[in-house]
């Protein structure tokens, strides 16, 4: 099957690979950016949210996630938002396609996670930790859950929003939901280049709408004014 010619030469295929490869670069920068000043995706300390040092740093089979345990000010302020407090009390189940090894360790590390939120209920980051691991072993509703509930007790977190975009994009597949997320983590981040590129792809292959995949990318760049590979992919449309 041969790809959709771009008017500047490019395919499709060739800029998935270019957007790809972008992703790839930007998102590797801010997780070591992230480990250098001990937060990726929110500061030190943004409308009353307080980071400390305490985050996964790897995960199973080579899943990287790259953010800082975040604690809301107090109790009240998850008790003012409209999402249940989520229920951890399930059986922790690793895919088939998991190896032994995989499988143990991806078990052991929610339980531990499961754990220090029984003692600490109303810490951000450990819920978004349990939504990255719960996504890894496939759980992604369980994921989403974890991860709303994260957002509703700290909703400056722009790493947590973009994830919740992946989920319901990618897996969940409700697009709505995705694209509201996404939108999100761009307002919370308007200079972070690599979530308009994300955008740009969710536009461009999932709801298929150019119209928002252009926008999306003009956008970034009264952001980013001068930007390159929001330049180049905008020329090529």
């Amino acid at each position: 099957m041969r790809s959709r010619p771009i008017s500047n030469g490019m395919t499709t295929k060739q800029t998935t690979i270019f957007v790809g490869v972008l992703l790839i670069g930007a998102i590797s920068v801010a997780v070591y950016k992230g480990k250098d000043e001990g937060t990726v995706g929110t500061s030190p300390t943004v409308g009353g949210v307080t980071t400390s040092s305490e985050g996964v740093k790897g995960g199973v089979s080579g899943i990287q996630y790259g953010y800082t345990t975040q604690k809301a000010t107090s109790t009240t302020e998850a008790k003012k938002t409209a999402i249940p407090t989520p229920s951890i009390s399930y059986a922790v189940v690793a895919p088939a396609s998991f190896s032994n090894a995989d499988a143990e360790l991806a078990v052991k590390t929610i339980q531990s996670v499961i754990a220090r939120l029984k003692e600490n209920p109303e810490n951000a980051g450990l819920w978004a930790e349990l939504g990255f691991h719960r996504k890894g072993i496939e759980d992604y509703v369980g994921a989403k859950e974890a991860l709303e509930y994260s957002l509703a007790l700290s909703p400056y977190n722009a790493t947590v929003a973009d994830n919740l975009g992946v989920v319901y994009g990618d897996y969940l597949k409700d697009p709505q939901k995705a694209e509201k997320y996404y939108l999100i983590a761009v307002e919370l981040e308007p200079n972070a280049v690599y979530r308009y590129l994300r955008l740009f792809e969710f536009y461009s292959y999932i709801t298929k709408d150019m119209a928002k995949a252009k926008a999306i990318l003009e956008r970034g760049l009264k952001a980013v004014p001068g930007e390159t590979s929001l330049k180049t992919l905008l020329e090529s449309l």
